[in-house]
């Protein structure tokens, strides 16, 4: 059984009205300033404890801006490649 508003509001002004209803909640977009004049603070220890040894004797870590290996700044590359046929 079909509800009576089926024939009088069609899925468009439905889609709209929900549209209408929910932009205030959207996020708006700010201005984003960076001042690359003044030098940025010294990486500092996490407050908590965090990393190791590994197998090989390498020591792992990390501080508050990027995770280290035996003791320099390190960025490990990972992914996975998909090749289509």
């Amino acid at each position: 059984m079909k509800s009576p508003c089926h024939r009088r509001c069609p899925t468009g002004a439905v889609v709209v009205l929900a549209a209408a209803l929910l932009a205030p909640l959207a996020v708006r977009a700010s201005t984003v300033s960076i001042d690359a004049r003044v030098p940025s603070r010294a990486p500092a220890p996490l407050p908590f404890a965090v990393g190791g040894k590994s197998s090989t004797d390498r020591m792992l870590g990390a501080n508050t801006r990027y995770l280290t290996l035996d003791g320099q700044p390190w960025f490990p590359v990972m992914g996975e490649f998909h090749f289509s046929r």
